[in-house]
Parts: structure tokens; sequence; C-alpha cells
């Protein structure tokens, strides 16, 4: 507890205390609150937006205002092992290109059950060689190639969706999006929809 407290490289950096000795704060909004920790996140932007930044002094424009990294509310600390950023000046920073090498965190990778499985490989260079083989799959051509069979997918809800307003129903689109997003997967990757021939 007290090294992640005071020695911890992320020691520095805005948040709770109680955030950065242990992963509970986490777990009780997530977990016990069902979720909730974004709106935390939010929260803790909002209190710490004033302390100063270990970054030193950074300066962006967006919009019409400046915003100096000493004010950094848009850096905090939220548990022992993380920060979180809001601010569109990292973007280019956090979403780095590919030919950057930056392996994926251990302690993240443990929570997967299949470790030679591409999602949970920490290494780089064996991620992007992993992620090639299925590459072809998502291609341009390949998409074009299956464009046909994702319109019968849409003009399908969009058929249930007017049929569904002239009963004067209401429709959830989170679920309708999700049904549409699984059949087009499914018929794609196994050559049927869920409960269609």
């Amino acid at each position: 507890m007290v090294y992640n407290l005071y020695f911890h490289p992320l020691a520095n950096f805005p948040g709770p205390w109680w955030a950065g000795i242990s992963h509970l704060h986490e777990f009780s909004f997530d977990v016990i609150l069902r979720g909730q920790f974004f709106k935390q996140i939010g929260k803790m932007h909002e209190q710490y937006a004033n302390v100063p930044s270990p970054w030193g002094i950074v300066t962006t424009v967006s919009g019409n205002r400046k915003t100096d990294s000493r004010d950094s509310g848009p850096i905090v600390r939220i548990n022992p092992r993380e920060i979180h950023i809001n601010d569109p000046a990292f973007y280019e920073t956090i979403y780095a290109s590919s030919t950057e090498v930056r392996n994926k965190d251990p302690k993240h990778v443990t929570l997967g059950d299949a470790p030679l499985s591409m999602v949970f490989t920490v290494s780089h260079t064996l991620h992007s060689m992993r992620r090639g083989f299925p590459a072809n799959f998502f291609s341009n051509s390949s998409i074009c190639h299956i464009e046909p069979m994702i319109q019968v997918k849409v003009d399908r809800l969009i058929a249930r969706l007017k049929d569904n307003a002239e009963d004067g129903g209401v429709v959830n689109l989170h679920l309708a999006c999700t049904a549409l997003a699984t059949d087009i997967i499914s018929q794609w990757a196994y050559g049927a929809s869920y409960g269609q021939p």
C-alpha cells in the first residue's frame, strides 16, 4: 500500500488516495453498484481539475479555449495501475499507429482463459503476426463481397421497424442493433443466422 501511494510510477498523478492503494474503489462501483465506475471517473476529473500534473506544462488548444496540463483534470489516477485521460490532445499518444511497439499489460491478459488467442497475446510482435491471419476477412473486398447479405439483414430490420411503427409500438434500438449485428456475423461466420435457415 505504501509503495502504491508514494513510490509507484503513477503516485504523482491526482486522484483519491484510496484509488491509488486498492482496486476496491473500482470494484465497488463496477460490481456492487453495477457498472457505475464510468460516472465516478467523470466526477474524479471534475474534482481534480486544478491539481498540478507531473507531466509539466503542455498547452493545447481545443475549440476556442486554451488548456494547460497543470490543470490536470484531464488526467486522474483511477486505480493502483491505471490513469484515465480525458483530453483529445492525447489521442495520437494513446492510439498510436501500429508501427509503435506496445505490449499489452500482462495483468489484463490473465483475465482471459485463452492465453494463446490473439486477443490475449501480450507481445506486440506476436499479436501483429496473429492479427495478420484473419485480416483478409475484414478487407474492403471481403466486406463488399458480403454487402448483399448485409443489405438483406438491414432491410429485414427496417421492415420490422415499419411494422412496429404502424402498430404504435416502442422499439429498444440497442437490442435491435445487437440482433442485427448478431445476424450478420452468424450468417457470415456460420452460414446461418440465429433462428433463421
